[in-house]
């Protein structure tokens, strides 16, 4: 949407020391607070991300809708789900079964792993900018 610049202005006067590209992407409120608190130091795609995003804004689904933070990514890795598991679990933040579900029609998955995150003073609701929630990854 067209109001998506303008939510990235307000976001940059947020967010200090944010340059390039930004990507929002959504994520259930169980999961955000994971990432939150440390113990979910993995985000699973089924797709990659677009080469040299490195700030993801974290859209929380309902009940909370509105992005409530950030995070820098570190290395983005992309192998079997059985491969990536094996790397990833004792930080995944998500069950094995949960994990193996998510992936079960696919043969490759994708980890963003997380270098560092801020949650933001009050969340950004999208509809004050007129912008439809993200379903994947929206960038900005």
């Amino acid at each position: 949407c067209m109001a998506w610049s303008d939510l990235r202005k307000q976001l940059l006067t947020n967010v200090l020391g944010v340059t390039g590209e930004l990507c929002v992407v959504p994520i259930w409120p169980v999961f955000a607070d994971k990432i939150y608190c440390g113990i979910k130091r993995f985000e699973f795609r089924k797709r990659i991300p677009r080469l040299g995003v490195a700030t993801f804004l974290i859209y929380e689904t309902a009940p909370i809708s509105a992005i409530t933070g950030c995070f820098i990514a570190g290395d983005v890795v992309t192998d079997a789900p059985e491969n990536l598991w094996a790397a990833t679990d004792e930080y995944a933040g998500i069950s094995e079964q949960d994990f193996f579900g998510y992936y079960a029609s696919c043969k490759i998955g994708v980890a963003i792993s997380i270098r560092s995150v801020q949650r933001f003073e009050s969340p950004i609701f999208l509809v004050r900018f007129g912008c439809n929630p993200p379903q994947s990854y929206v960038y900005i």
